[in-house]
């Protein structure tokens, strides 16, 4: 695992903590609207537990590999428009992306939803070097 990869894990793991759940239980939920703010919503299945700002999600190794919320925001964005773009969907609010720990791979995982249905999964690591944020970064293994 990247340092980033250990980044979203740590800020997943405190936040389920926060929350009172394991990091296997915690699911991150991401849309945007049309003016690209993203709504994060903490769930627990299919159960929504609580709103959160992005600035939660920077934890002290996040802070360490150099992200910032406008980084975060701006990576969530990428994911995002290029699944718009990919799939031609032309409303934002129906696809969002979910953060999940995945039992099968042991790693943060990334779901795209269109209209609730799962659509695709990638490893983080995959999208990490698709968007090129470890190279932005400079970051290494």
């Amino acid at each position: 695992m990247n340092k980033i990869q250990v980044a979203f894990k740590q800020a997943m793991r405190i936040m389920a903590s926060d929350l009172g759940l394991k990091l296997k239980d915690l699911n991150l939920s991401i849309r945007f609207d049309e003016k690209g703010i993203p709504d994060l919503v903490a769930r627990k299945e299919s159960k929504n537990l609580k709103r959160v700002r992005i600035g939660q999600l920077i934890k002290p190794k996040m802070i360490g590999a150099r992200i910032c919320a406008k980084k975060l925001t701006h990576f969530f964005r990428i994911i995002h428009v290029a699944y718009l773009k990919g799939a031609k969907i032309n409303n934002p609010k129906v696809v969002s992306l979910v953060f999940y720990p995945s039992k099968k791979v042991e790693e943060i995982c990334v779901g795209i939803y269109v209209n609730g249905t799962a659509k695709k999964a990638f490893r983080l690591s995959e999208v990490i070097e698709l968007t090129g944020l470890d190279r932005e970064l400079h970051i290494l293994n």
